[in-house]
């Protein structure tokens, strides 16, 4: 590449050296045949895997999502998250930084929430200063509506008709009730409206006519562009006043209502791979032998769930197909990039768990599906993306200047060239539990997820708790793509553990252009 030699990490300070000698090339310009300034639309949904989307895909569930995002569109089949914690990773995508650098580490104040994030340069001050008309809907950070977000130092009522700068239409659901598709608040344009019990109230449905009230006032804008962001709740498990797991067995039990005309739509089976319930976990870490398998209750209770979240995602299909309808109606669809990715993957009882937080494939993979205006593609692209990317791809795409520093990098690069010769060869995932001893509560860790490399066998992932009484995780995805058997006692691997050890820290400091080049870097050389 640049004649650097590689060395086998013999010192941090040689790696530091060869690092600086890494070119990398730059963000090429905007894909060839897009409008200037395009409109852009991302619907980001809340909890869905890559597997739970297939199973709903081949069902013929998502019509709409299928026929007018994913077919003319680009499929990335290598698409994570560097945090599968919903908070963490929205302000990523909002952000286009690691957990590390923009400082939402977890759900909930002190280190975490609405109020942990900068929203001063954001995705959305963006894109306004650029000339766009903003507009979000739905979910925002967690926390939002509950806490000081004014900076006055006190909870007020204008904290709960708070919108962040950068909005010029704002729909944001009003936390405890935003995990509830009936009986929620929502913060519209800073009056709180609050919604009952109706069929008409269900919440993606309610979602979905602010969208076309968004739609219907940027039709009449001339020649503006617009940004607009959905956050449906679905596929997320509702959380009623006064629910909490006393024990494990209890999160089970937690569900989703889907809209009234599709209960009892579909008829899914729950997949069983050989990672569902676990039965031998010795080799995973302690927090991880302390969960009980799954009983008979926990597993009708799993089916039962494991429906309702794809049930609940036909009415997010139905606001993505008036969403469409009204954009071709209005002859705006060849001129709006649509992107539909979810904030984080789920297990459905692969190893014993019903969540994500952890570094298992099912926590970190995520849909994406991008459709360009005028490109008909249906190609899928298999180079590792992440969330980290979402802001600086949206900001190259609508040619807007970004706020700050970001770590990750536009995807408009692969849209123009889908075979570049570098692309991203590992990223780092994190983890902060905040310190709470929940049935949930997963310990501090980071990690490094690779691709294949040529002198492995296939992808990696090395998993290092802050708690030294968490023994570490370290899988070869290609031998044991369920992560049946962690080989971090293996003494021949202690040398490649190691070396992914030492990036792993040294990705924990990185920032901007640095992240970028340690996920270039040859580990294995």
């Amino acid at each position: 590449m640049c004649g650097c030699s590689y060395p086998r990490f013999s010192t941090s300070s040689g790696i530091v050296f060869c690092l600086l000698l890494v070119v990398i090339g730059s963000l090429s310009a905007r894909a060839a045949g897009l409008p200037q300034q395009p409109n852009i639309i991302v619907v980001m949904v809340d909890d869905l895997d890559v597997g739970l989307t297939r199973r709903v895909l081949e069902l013929g569930a998502m019509p709409n999502l299928k026929s007018g995002i994913i077919d003319p569109g680009f499929t990335f089949s290598d698409a994570f998250v560097s945090n599968s914690v919903c908070c963490p990773s929205r302000a990523t995508y909002l952000s286009g930084q690691y957990t590390h650098n923009h400082g939402v580490l977890t759900n909930y104040p002190p280190n975490g929430g609405a109020p942990a994030f900068d929203d001063t340069s954001t995705l959305a001050t963006w894109m306004h200063n650029g000339g766009y008309y903003t507009g979000y809907i739905g979910k925002y950070l967690n926390g939002y509506g509950q806490f000081d977000l004014t900076g006055d130092g006190e909870f007020t009522p204008a904290d709960q008709t708070y919108i962040p700068p950068g909005w010029d239409d704002w729909r944001g659901l009003v936390d405890p009730t935003t995990y509830r598709v009936y009986d929620y608040s929502v913060n519209n344009n800073g009056v709180i409206e609050n919604y009952g019990s109706s069929e008409s109230d269900y919440q993606t449905d309610v979602l979905s006519g602010y969208v076309q009230d968004f739609l219907s006032v940027t039709e009449q804008a001339d020649e503006t562009p617009f940004f607009l962001t959905v956050m449906p709740l679905a596929p997320h498990t509702e959380i009623q006043e006064g629910d909490f797991p006393h024990d494990y067995h209890d999160i089970w039990k937690w569900d989703i209502r889907p809209a009234l005309r599709h209960d009892a739509t579909l008829g899914m089976v729950l997949p069983e791979p050989p990672s569902y319930n676990e039965p031998d976990v010795l080799d995973k870490p302690l927090w991880l032998q302390q969960q009980e398998r799954l009983n008979t209750d926990d597993e009708l209770f799993l089916i039962r769930k494991h429906r309702h979240r794809a049930e609940s995602l036909r009415a997010v299909d139905d606001l993505i197909g008036l969403m469409l309808d009204f954009l071709a109606q209005n002859s705006e669809l060849d001129h709006t990039v649509i992107i539909f990715t979810s904030d984080n993957g789920f297990m459905h009882g692969e190893h014993r768990l019903s969540s994500k937080s952890n570094a298992f494939e099912e926590a970190i993979r995520v849909p994406l599906y991008i459709r360009l205006p005028g490109i008909e593609q249906g190609a899928t692209l298999n180079q590792i993306v992440l969330n980290n990317d979402l802001a600086p791809t949206i900001a190259e795409l609508a040619g807007v200047a970004v706020g700050h520093v970001v770590d990750g990098r536009s995807l408009v690069t692969l849209f123009n060239d889908p075979g570049p010769v570098t692309w991203r060869r590992q990223f780092l995932i994190e983890h902060f539990g905040g310190g709470g001893k929940t049935p949930l509560y997963i310990p501090d860790y980071a990690a490094i997820r690779s691709g294949p490399y040529w002198n492995a066998t296939g992808p990696l992932t090395l998993v290092r708790y802050d708690d030294p009484e968490q023994s570490s995780e370290y899988y070869d995805l290609e031998l044991d793509p369920f992560q049946l058997r962690s080989l971090h006692d293996i003494p021949q691997l202690q040398g490649q553990m190691n070396r992914l050890g030492l990036f792993i820290g040294l990705l924990r400091q990185c920032r901007g252009t640095g992240c970028r080049i340690l996920e270039n870097y040859r580990i294995d050389q």
